[in-house]
């Protein structure tokens, strides 16, 4: 997990260098177990999803909220981004990112939960897993 969540603070990292102060970038984090395994760079994809669709596109003062929360071999992730109004058509069908993450957590895991949802100017992604809830093969 320590390894994961690294990754993606280097990645958010690199965004935030492009977008300067136009982007406002919150990172929440309450880990009780930093060596608990989760399937490699299977968040990246939300995160960056957050950034091409939501940043990326605007022309105004953006953000990025990350909120990720372990307890008990139980993740919790929640990410929410801005987006201006002619982005919502785009955002409102399932992209090919959202479409692999999907496909790969129904590989992965048997016990999961995503949901995808837009409020206004918003556009919001949060999943649940139990990553101890491996798929067998």
């Amino acid at each position: 997990m320590e390894e994961e969540l690294q990754i993606i603070k280097d990645y958010i990292s690199l965004e935030q260098l492009r977008y300067d102060d136009r982007l406002d970038v919150r990172w929440e984090q309450y880990l009780d177990n930093t060596t608990q395994v989760i399937t490699p760079l299977i968040l990246l994809p939300l995160i960056e999803n957050a950034f091409k669709h939501g940043a990326a596109n605007s022309r105004f003062q953006s953000f990025v909220h990350i909120k990720i929360r372990l307890e008990s071999a139980r993740l919790h992730f929640h990410i929410s981004n801005s987006f201006e109004k002619n982005e919502q058509e785009a955002i409102s069908k399932e992209r090919i990112g959202l479409h692999n993450t999907r496909r790969q957590l129904e590989l992965t895991y048997k016990d999961y939960d995503l949901d995808i949802y837009q409020q206004e100017q918003v556009f919001v992604v949060q999943l649940v897993i139990n990553l101890k809830s491996y798929a067998s093969a």
